[in-house]
């Protein structure tokens, strides 16, 4: 049995230093998310984990995301 993720957890980890990143995580997390296998949802949240600064750059394609599962959910957001 797999236990429900703490969604309103992680919407508060979405919530970032600028509007667009905050925007790209919370939209991702309220249409895809729930499509995510479980190996895929912990690398979403290994991605929450990293700088704002990082993230954006990932997302906003400024760099590339070195780790195949993180870049795996950057192309999905």
């Amino acid at each position: 049995m797999t236990q429900a993720p703490d969604l309103g957890r992680l919407r508060w980890q979405c919530r970032r230093g600028t509007l667009e990143l905050d925007l790209a995580l919370s939209q991702f997390l309220d249409q895809g998310y729930g499509d995510l296998s479980e190996r895929q949802r912990a690398a979403f949240e290994r991605l929450l984990r990293e700088s704002d600064e990082i993230l954006q750059a990932w997302i906003f394609g400024h760099q590339a995301v070195p780790d195949t599962e993180l870049r795996e959910i950057v192309k999905k957001i």
